[in-house]
């Protein structure tokens, strides 16, 4: 429900089957975006620093793990909501 957002992929060596299934998506959402990741920053952590680079310095970041799931439809409402209620 909540629709300003951006998502960075950063993608580490995924699968051609996997990286085609990311740029299809990123050409069909101007939201959504990827890049590789460095070759000199390798594994989870390197991926997030890489993604940081992309931050703007207004914007909130949110790891989101291939296992990790959303609990509704409006969970990132919620917790822009919740955000802006503790920055009062």
């Amino acid at each position: 429900t909540y629709k300003d957002w951006r998502l960075l992929f950063v993608d580490g060596p995924s699968s051609p089957p996997h990286r085609n299934w990311i740029q299809s998506v990123s050409s069909r959402d101007h939201r959504v975006s990827w890049i590789e990741q460095s070759s000199n920053s390798k594994g989870i952590f390197g991926a997030m620093n890489d993604g940081f680079k992309f931050a703007y310095p207004t914007d909130w970041i949110l790891f989101w793990g291939s296992d990790d799931w959303a609990p509704s439809k409006d969970s990132f409402e919620k917790i822009i909501s919740s955000l802006k209620k503790s920055q009062r």
